[in-house]
């Protein structure tokens, strides 16, 4: 078995994650690995942006004190991560595997859906999100209610404005991205800007 080839990177310059990817001429699908202590973070770019990068994420944990189930050392898709404070190293592009040249080889595409937190999906499509309070008591599950401005999500044929209840901020918000989860929003919807923004697997 070989041993994966990493080319050291000259330190990222830009004040965003997307302006340092394209300081160091990373694109859509390029590995990187940086470490900072124990903490050895493996990044695949999946989405760069004109401000935001989402990359899958895999952390390692180098330390016997760190336990095995450790959230950190959970695999996810994140648009928070910056290139900061780390020596990063990018994965040599391999040559194709001849397989791939042979015409009885079928090449499989695995494209997952993405799965991150309500927050990084509205920063990923510069959504912003409203909480409204209702004149109810304090601690009834419906005081407060969320929803992205500007948003409903697709129906058979219509929209269907939803959104979420609780009886604090917080809960509202996840109880809309519950909702939401794996559906379809339009944004500005029967406009000359209306979009369609597939909700990924919010968690």
């Amino acid at each position: 078995m070989s041993v994966p080839n990493w080319i050291p990177l000259p330190t990222p310059t830009g004040s965003t994650a997307a302006d340092q990817c394209r300081s160091l001429g990373l694109v859509v699908g390029d590995v990187i690995r940086g470490r900072e202590g124990v903490d050895e973070t493996t990044l695949t770019l999946l989405w760069l942006g004109n401000e935001v990068a989402v990359w899958h994420v895999s952390r390692t944990l180098n330390s016997e004190a760190i336990p095995a189930h450790d959230e950190r050392l959970v695999e996810r898709e994140s648009a928070l991560w910056s290139l900061d404070g780390r020596q990063w190293d990018k994965l040599a592009k391999a040559e194709r595997d001849a397989s791939e040249q042979s015409p009885d080889t079928m090449l499989v595409v695995l494209e997952k859906i993405p799965v991150g937190s309500i927050r990084e999906f509205a920063l990923r499509h510069r959504l912003k999100i409203v909480v409204r309070e209702r004149p109810f008591p304090i601690g009834d599950p419906s005081r407060f209610y969320a929803k992205f401005a500007n948003c409903d999500t697709k129906g058979c044929g219509v929209l269907i404005g939803e959104f979420g209840n609780g009886s604090t901020p917080e809960e509202a918000v996840q109880a809309y991205a519950n909702k939401i989860s794996l559906k379809t929003l339009v944004h500005r919807g029967n406009t000359t800007d209306e979009r369609l923004i597939p909700v990924w697997r919010l968690v």
